[in-house]
């Protein structure tokens, strides 16, 4: 069935509306529709784009490391996605920075400028650039293993603040500012700063807390208990669980006490690492080093692991025994019966000028004699006349660029005799 030509009213549509909708509307497929405006060169409606979307501030979206090309590529060609691996290369983005995106996807190929983009720009300004929305720049920085804030994102954050603070703002935070003015002399002031300076005692720190949290605007809580030198006493000495149960604490609230003291953490499944437990790390098997060492044999691979220490058990000691069967048999014979590489056998065999048990015929040079006769007959034939194999027939007449028996009785000689073999490849 041939399709009905396009109307005039028909090509208005494209562009204006979906083309979901305008296949509805014109009782045509969406793929039809979409290969007529493909053809047309007509941009399609990008809602994601129109949807109530404001003017952007240019000091937001600003760039602070450009200048950012894209790589020079072409269509069909491919590129290493730092998120996908390598991908096909598609069309370009139609965004303020064109960038080559994956075949059959409108997503752009994370590499070249666009990964030193996200790894220092802010979201808002490689969104806004890349012609993306801000959740896929979330997945470009996991891919890149960067982290949420970058210069770009700091410098964001300080522009923001800074727009904020008018002068309306200002008087405001002035006016219901708590306290009043200091008006100290040159020496006041010097004696005010000695007193800040000097250390404080136990008992400042506990009768200032409650205003230090009033001024964090944290709610002071009567019934937080202090600690005392002999709850401190006990940190590092018992599991944390097991001490949080003889103070009556929270577990948190011992780990954080802890962790401020600087007291390491006691437990024996959890214990630090010493530097003469570090050091059979790699040298011996995870079991043998977790029987000696007490740590658990996950702890031990974990370790390893985290040092990029790769295990290799010592090679097993030849006994006279085993070197008795060396030589009597086939070698992968042998490493089969005892219990090893076929390469150690033959490794351990040479080393003690065993010959193997299989000889192998001593190589046969070819003769010019022998050398005629290539291409007179089959391969098979040939190697039956001169009692060699098939394979080694072949092999020597592909090195010596001689045609074969078949392709001469084929194809047409020339005058000097031979195929015209290459002649009508290169024709062809």
């Amino acid at each position: 069935m041939t399709e009905a030509p396009w109307t005039r009213r028909e090509i208005s549509l494209l562009g204006t509306k979906p083309d979901r909708e305008v296949a509805r509307l014109t009782g045509r497929s969406t793929s039809a529709v979409q290969e007529k405006r493909l053809l047309l060169r007509i941009p399609s409606l990008k809602l994601w784009m129109r949807k109530g979307r404001e003017p952007v501030d240019p000091e937001k979206v600003k760039l602070l490391f450009g200048p950012y090309s894209p790589p020079r590529t072409r269509r069909g060609k491919f590129l290493f996605c730092e998120m996908r691996g390598t991908v096909k290369v598609g069309n370009y983005s139609n965004g303020p920075i064109p960038w080559p995106m994956k075949w059959g996807r409108r997503s752009p190929i994370l590499c070249g400028d666009l990964v030193r983009a996200v790894q220092r720009e802010s979201a808002l300004a490689v969104a806004h650039h890349w012609g993306v929305c801000h959740s896929v720049v979330t997945r470009w920085r996991a891919a890149v293993e960067v982290g949420p804030i970058t210069v770009g994102t700091r410098r964001l954050k300080s522009y923001v603040q800074s727009e904020a603070m008018t002068p309306v703002l200002r008087a405001h935070m002035s006016r219901v500012q708590i306290g009043k003015t200091r008006k100290l002399s040159r020496s006041g002031r010097a004696r005010f700063l000695a007193a800040m300076r000097r250390p404080k005692s136990e008992n400042w720190f506990r009768s200032m807390a409650p205003l230090f949290a009033a001024r964090r605007g944290k709610l002071v809580n009567p019934e937080h208990r202090l600690w005392t030198r002999e709850e401190e006493k006990l940190l590092g000495k018992r599991p944390d669980q097991e001490v949080a149960k003889l103070l009556k604490r929270s577990v948190s609230a011992v780990i954080t006490r802890r962790s401020r003291k600087k007291i390491p953490y006691l437990n024996p499944a959890l214990r630090l690492w010493t530097r003469a437990e570090m050091k059979l790390v790699g040298k011996f098997s995870d079991a043998e080093i977790a029987r000696r060492t007490g740590h658990p044999q996950s702890g031990v691979r974990a370790k390893r692991r985290e040092l990029g220490l790769l295990f290799r058990p010592p090679p097993r000691r030849w006994t006279r025994r085993e070197e008795q069967f060396l030589g009597t048999k086939p070698d992968n014979d042998i490493a089969t019966l005892l219990h090893r590489g076929r390469m150690a056998v033959c490794q351990r065999r040479n080393a003690l000028g065993i010959p193997p048990a299989i000889k192998r015929p001593p190589y046969r040079k070819w003769t010019a004699r022998e050398d005629r006769l290539l291409g007179t007959a089959s391969d098979a034939q040939i190697g039956r006349r001169l009692r060699r194999s098939k394979v080694s027939v072949q092999l020597r007449r592909l090195r010596l660029d001689l045609p074969s028996h078949r392709e001469q009785t084929l194809q047409p000689r020339n005058r000097l005799g031979r195929s015209n073999r290459k002649s009508s490849r290169v024709s062809g």
